[in-house]
């Protein structure tokens, strides 16, 4: 890296919490009080929105859906693969020994350890259900949701069920949860821990542009990155929490003989939540 580039990186260090303009004190304590107010409010609209008229939010959801796969599935495809071809490149170039921390430091668990964790944390619960069931869902051909199961399927003439429809359905089962998923999750990870941990920047997604923007990642481009990544992770988890809930709720009527009905999903998202809170703000 040149020396213009690293004197950047210092000077961003040092501007960082004054240009963020985090707040010192108060309800938005080490937060960006701009930001956290817009992101709070785009996500309870949303919740609203979805909340008091869900026919119309499943229709106008379906359809945005339905654009995007058409629009830019050729995108969405071309991308996952180009990050596959990055992250090989990293591994086996001179750029696998950069440390993505200081010089002097050192991991604080091992590589089975750091496996362990990051599997456990990135699909653990998931596969144990989609695992089976996504397989099956995209060799089914009834279109019970409304939409085809497996479009790549269908475009490829594998239409019945039958050996071919079962190949395509393990394709997709494989494009989702094999190397291409843990791509992105690579990028997005490393980019995160280099900025924040070796050049200090702050902990979140604009500073993986500093290099392309410089300063003006505490300026609207960066809060506009940064909005959106809130907003991934936000319904992100949602996304997970909702499944993971669903899942939980029944093997507790079938087990135990609880009431799987909204009252005790919405409970069991009450207590998971909780205990999320409790975790991060203890640090536990």
């Amino acid at each position: 890296m040149s020396s213009n580039s690293q004197d950047g990186f210092e000077a961003a260090e040092t501007m960082a919490f004054k240009a963020e303009r985090l707040a010192q004190a108060g309800l938005f304590k080490g937060m960006h009080k701009g930001m956290t107010i817009v992101s709070s409010i785009m996500v309870l609209l949303f919740v609203a929105f979805t909340g008091f008229n869900t026919d119309l939010a499943g229709k106008v959801f379906g359809s945005v859906r339905s654009w995007i796969e058409v629009t830019f599935g050729w995108y969405y495809m071309v991308t996952i693969v180009f990050l596959i071809v990055v992250c090989t490149f990293i591994v086996f170039s001179r750029f696998g020994s950069v440390r993505l921390g200081d010089d002097d430091s050192r991991p604080d668990f091992s590589n089975f350890a750091w496996f362990s964790m990051l599997f456990s944390a990135g699909i653990g619960i998931g596969i144990l259900f989609f695992g089976v069931a996504e397989p099956i869902f995209y060799l089914d051909n009834s279109g019970a949701f409304g939409y085809p199961n497996n479009p790549y399927a269908d475009l490829d003439g594998a239409e019945a069920l039958g050996y071919d429809r079962a190949v395509d359905a393990l394709r997709v089962t494989f494009f989702h949860w094999g190397f291409h998923g843990w791509a992105v999750y690579v990028i997005v990870g490393m980019s995160l821990a280099y900025f924040a941990y070796r050049k200090k920047l702050p902990l979140a997604l604009r500073s993986a542009l500093y290099p392309f923007i410089g300063d003006r990642i505490y300026g609207p481009i960066g809060h506009i990155v940064d909005i959106f990544g809130v907003l991934g992770c936000v319904f992100g988890v949602a996304t997970s929490l909702g499944l993971g809930v669903s899942q939980m709720s029944v093997g507790l009527e079938r087990l135990v003989g609880i009431s799987s009905g909204t009252f005790t999903q919405l409970t069991l998202i009450a207590l998971i939540t909780l205990i999320s809170v409790l975790s991060a703000v203890w640090g536990g």
